[in-house]
């Protein structure tokens, strides 16, 4: 392949109806993320009333276990495809669609709960269920246009970064209080 005479197909992408599911996806995902990862502790700390000591393991307890599910769901996603149960496009859109199912009912029994310990568990596997989403959304690039995967990714990660400067801010102002 000569790479200095490869035109990108920026028209292409751009009208990807695609590319575009991937961009948005990518972006409520990590609106999630950055949410949870600048709001957790404090929610644990001042609402769950959890001291500061416990705060920090609570606090990183969701993201380890969203790398189990990661590495569970991308497993079992790979059996399947192996195995042909269904097709590579089912697949992730399942652990798309499940992932970010869970995340919804998960952080929504939150604030149903009166429990500290269930409020706990529902907000670890809230968090963790990102793995899930990862699982299906991570490889999309590669998959649907494995030359320009990389350019792809780049314009994906550079939109789904908004949320990690706005996302804690709109969470400031409509949280003055903590």
């Amino acid at each position: 392949m000569d790479i200095e005479n490869c035109s990108v197909p920026w028209k292409s992408i751009l009208l990807s109806p695609a590319v575009w599911a991937i961009v948005t996806a990518h972006f409520c995902l990590l609106w999630e993320f950055y949410i949870f990862l600048t709001t957790l502790p404090t929610y644990i700390k001042t609402v769950l009333g959890i001291d500061l000591l416990a705060t920090g393991f609570l606090s990183s307890l969701p993201y380890i276990v969203m790398t189990g599910i990661l590495y569970l769901s991308g497993f079992t996603s790979d059996f399947v495809i192996a195995k042909m149960f269904c097709s590579t496009t089912c697949i992730r859109k399942f652990c798309v669609c499940a992932g970010f199912l869970l995340q919804a009912i998960f952080t929504v029994s939150v604030g149903y709960t009166t429990s500290q310990n269930t409020a706990v568990i529902c907000l670890t596997f809230g968090v963790g269920m990102t793995g899930l989403v990862w699982s299906g959304l991570g490889v999309n690039m590669i998959e649907i246009a494995p030359r320009y995967a990389g350019l792809l990714m780049g314009i994906s990660n550079c939109i789904a970064t908004v949320p990690g400067i706005v996302g804690p801010l709109i969470a400031g102002a409509l949280t003055p209080n903590e």
